[in-house]
């Protein structure tokens, strides 16, 4: 009998206890509808270790970005200047910074592989932020194009570069060109045309891409259309900082544009 009416006490100051710890904890408000609004924030690596508040706690994080400076003044080096800030968004057909950067890839690839290049194709997600306005440096160029993506040569027939910008089309944003013009409806290929002519499906045209593309990436399978491919050294990264480093020698600004290469009538962009 006590064991029981011992067991009956244990029940009743757990039961005690948890209503006393649920009813102090004050009630949770009910959540209400929120509207977040993103801002991209720009932010100057340049000025790290030289402007700082008083907190002792900035000061000493600011102590630290300064202690490396020394490693990180290579990046800081401009190497060129930019005629405007140009986006790396997908927010638009012909965008100015992908044809830009398609262009420097077909003269580089001229220049490399001892060939014309026809066409150039690459993809926007290797662009990681814009370029920006002004002083370009080393570092922005790294931020630019982090990966190590390789330039490549590759033979490919009119036919299958026909097929290659039909897969183009279907997707949501056409990829970076040059050496070509294209027209798409709805996601077809309407029109599309190879250093202002006619593409002729027999006919072996030599574009320049990177590796990324050749099996699977962004959904491409380059490779897989090419009757010879020849792979290099040198990456994305490479072409444009000898390309800025280019126009900064000739005392011209990188300018990009559009240029009507690229026009896209697809309903599901209205």
């Amino acid at each position: 009998m006590r064991k029981y009416f011992f067991y009956f006490l244990a029940a009743a100051f757990i039961t005690a206890l948890f209503l006393m710890i649920y009813f102090s904890v004050p009630p949770r408000p009910q959540s209400a509808e929120r509207n977040i609004v993103w801002h991209r924030v720009q932010m100057d690596g340049s000025r790290a270790g030289r402007e700082y508040s008083d907190s002792s706690a900035t000061a000493a994080a600011v102590q630290i970005l300064k202690d490396c400076e020394p490693g990180l003044a290579k990046y800081k080096e401009v190497i060129g200047h930019s005629a405007g800030e140009y986006s790396n968004l997908r927010d638009q057909a012909d965008l100015p910074l992908g044809n830009l950067v398609a262009d420097a890839m077909r003269e580089r690839g001229t220049k490399e592989f001892g060939v014309r290049m026809d066409v150039a194709v690459t993809n926007y997600g290797g662009i990681r932020i814009p370029m920006p306005a002004g002083p370009i440096t080393v570092g922005d160029i790294q931020s630019m194009f982090p990966f190590d993506n390789k330039l490549v040569y590759v033979k490919i027939s009119g036919a299958e570069l026909q097929r290659l910008m039909e897969q183009l089309a279907k997707t949501q944003a056409f990829q970076p060109v040059s050496g070509v013009k294209v027209r798409v409806k709805d996601h077809v290929l309407k029109e599309f045309t190879v250093g202002g002519k006619a593409v002729n499906p027999k006919k072996t045209y030599n574009l320049a891409t990177v590796d990324f593309l050749l099996q699977g990436g962004d959904q491409l399978y380059i490779g897989a259309m090419a009757s010879d491919i020849v792979m290099s050294d040198v990456t994305v990264r490479d072409v444009m900082m000898d390309y800025v480093k280019g126009c900064e020698a000739r005392h011209k600004k990188v300018t990009a544009y559009s240029d009507g290469r690229i026009i896209l009538d697809n309903k599901d962009e209205d």
